[in-house]
């Protein structure tokens, strides 16, 4: 499917650069371990080379919106037609609520998960799927129960590519109490999404998606940017640009990508009723075995 270049800058857009032409190929899958929270598994598919490009989206629906400014949201998450979806602060939405048009979407209700995994139902297939305790419990009220959820989905080509979508704690570095306890807690969470990356990259390529609550520009120790470099994610801002992602001004929505697998080569945010920001990032695979690291 050829995607049209993004030549125009829209009221509360901003356009770093233009959208490439293309389709998800097989991506190379293999058995990958199971997860907590794990959802059925399935057969693996026979191996593929990376190539084509993605579209990943990313938003944060405040969770105390209503119905209407929820579904026009939505309804903007997907106006461009990405092919996968990465959302935060779901929890409460019913199945059909979180079923636009042409998708289909994951979200384990266990311990109040709500961050969901959406994709395009004509490109792919759920083949597994689970969540990921990041805390179980913090000083901080909010701190309890941070969770990721991910999907493994298979392509039409017959590969595979996971989402990994998560809301992270209440940024440590500005919020007790006992800062240096909530960092240690945000690392540990951080480190459990990377394990998460590595048995899930046996598959094909992974992309995390998520509210971090961390300063980009502040590259914080214990915070994603430098988490995620040692199992090869970067994010898209690195290359395409920083631009802020929350109605305050904050850089704190992220979509990482493998390094060696996928180069980012577009990236907008439009505002949306929500706090936050819809961030959206395309991807060219670059050809390289997605199992090559």
């Amino acid at each position: 499917m050829n995607r049209p270049a993004l030549t125009r800058r829209r009221r509360g857009t901003t356009l770093l650069t233009l959208a490439l032409a293309g389709t998800v190929a097989g991506l190379l899958p293999a058995g990958a371990q199971a997860a907590d929270g794990a959802a059925d598994g399935a057969t693996a598919a026979p191996p593929h080379t990376a190539s084509g490009t993605i579209r990943v989206a990313h938003a944060n629906l405040q969770f105390k919106m209503s119905d209407a400014r929820f579904a026009a949201d939505l309804a903007q998450v997907v106006s461009s037609g990405p092919d996968v979806v990465s959302l935060n602060e779901v929890s409460r939405r019913t199945q059909a609520r979180l079923t636009p048009r042409g998708y289909e979407p994951f979200m384990p209700r266990e311990k109040g998960n709500g961050n969901a995994v959406l994709w395009r139902t004509d490109r792919f297939t759920r083949v597994d799927g689970g969540y990921r305790v990041l805390v179980e419990k913090g000083p901080l009220r909010y701190d309890a129960n941070r969770l990721a959820t991910w999907a493994v989905l298979r392509s039409t080509t017959g590969g595979e590519v996971s989402l990994v979508s998560t809301h992270h704690m209440q940024n440590p570095a500005k919020y007790g109490p006992d800062k240096p306890l909530r960092q240690r807690l945000y690392r540990q969470g951080m480190e459990r999404i990377a394990a998460l990356v590595t048995e899930l990259s046996a598959r094909g390529p992974v992309f995390v998606a998520g509210d971090f609550n961390s300063q980009f520009r502040h590259d914080d120790a214990w915070g994603p940017r430098r988490t995620l470099a040692p199992v090869g994610l970067t994010s898209a801002m690195e290359t395409r640009g920083i631009v802020p992602t929350h109605d305050g001004g904050g850089v704190i929505d992220y979509v990482f990508a493998p390094k060696a697998a996928a180069t980012a080569t577009a990236q907008k945010v439009t505002n949306l009723r929500s706090d936050h920001k819809l961030l959206v990032n395309d991807f060219r695979f670059t050809g390289a075995s997605a199992r090559g690291r």
